[in-house]
This record gives C-alpha cells, structure tokens and sequence, in this order.
C-alpha cells in the first residue's frame, strides 16, 4: 500500500509549495504532509524517514534530506541545529528559542517569557540583525532519593518545559492558575 497525503490538506499542501516556488511533487507532497499535518513540531531527517517507512511511503534517506534542505531554502521549515550527529527543523519560523533535552534527545520550544530580548543589541558597523538562534541544553535532575526520583520523573518528565520551569521557580502551572506542587 502506497502513502498518500491526507486529501483535505492536499489543495493546502499543493498552494504552500507552489507559494514557495516549489513543484509539488508527490514525494515533496508527501513529506510536506508528515511535517505539518499534526502542526507545529521539531523533527529530523532519520525521524521522518522512520515515519515515511511506518507509512510505506517508498523514499530514501537522501531525498528527506534534500527535501528538508529545499523546504528550508523557501522558507518553509527553520534549521535549528545539529546534536548528536543529527540536524534538526523547526516548522515555526518565526523568531524564538529552545531547549534540548540530551537524554532523550528532544528539541522545544523555549516560552517566550524566558526569551532574552534582543531589541537593543549592539551591533558591528554595517550589520544588521538577521536572527538569534539560542538552544539551552538541559537533562533530567538528580532527585535526592529513588522514590522521589521515580514519582517526579514519571509524572513530570513529559510535560512541557514551560510546566517544569514555573513548578521549579515555585509558581503556577502554566495555563491552569494552579499552585505548582
């Protein structure tokens, strides 16, 4: 069985493409629908080809690649960074910043509040402000005993980081008014 985009993105797929000056092609189409159709997401070349064999979508590993390179080119995707021997794509392309998580290899979005402003940022003559790409590194912490370490770990590990940071500083959960246990 053959992978075919979604139909009701198609048209959409099919516009944002030849919108970036791209033929939409059917791998191109295909891969476009892996990346976008569950919204906003940070990805690799090895995850998506993972995905495309799971959807029996036939393509190698060099045209993710090249599609993920001409995605970028156009505007469409952001390259963020390479860890781990691996390049990662943003499908948010405005400017912000992230975390990595090295253990498990996770890249996401930074909370804009945390974001330092760089408005005001001296620059070289001549030059002008094009980005500020800013990617903190961070891994799990220690806890202080193994059934703290079990209970905070497997209730707190995959939420989001905006959640983690307000519970540590001692505030509110984000979105829920809640005080941070």
């Amino acid at each position: 069985m053959k992978f075919t985009p979604s139909p009701s993105g198609m048209k959409a797929a099919r516009e944002r493409l030849q919108g970036a000056g791209l033929r939409p092609t059917r791998q191109r189409l295909a891969i476009y629908d892996m990346i976008f159709a569950s919204g906003p997401r940070h990805t690799t070349a090895e995850e998506l080809f993972g995905e495309a064999r799971d959807r029996r979508f036939n393509c190698s590993l060099a045209t993710i690649y090249n599609t993920l390179h001409q995605f970028e080119e156009a505007g469409l995707l952001r390259e963020v960074a390479s860890y781990g021997g691996r390049l990662w794509y943003d499908t948010t392309v405005g400017p912000h910043c992230h975390f990595y998580n090295v253990e498990r290899a996770v890249l996401f979005d930074m909370p804009d509040d945390l974001v330092p402003k760089f408005a005001d940022l001296p620059l070289p003559e001549g030059m002008e402000l094009i980005s500020v790409d800013i990617v903190v590194r961070v891994k799990q912490a220690q806890a202080k005993n193994a059934s703290l370490q079990s209970c905070w770990l497997g209730n707190r590990l995959d939420r989001s980081i905006s959640n983690v940071y307000q519970s540590l500083r001692g505030g509110t959960e984000a979105g829920s008014g809640r005080q941070a246990p």
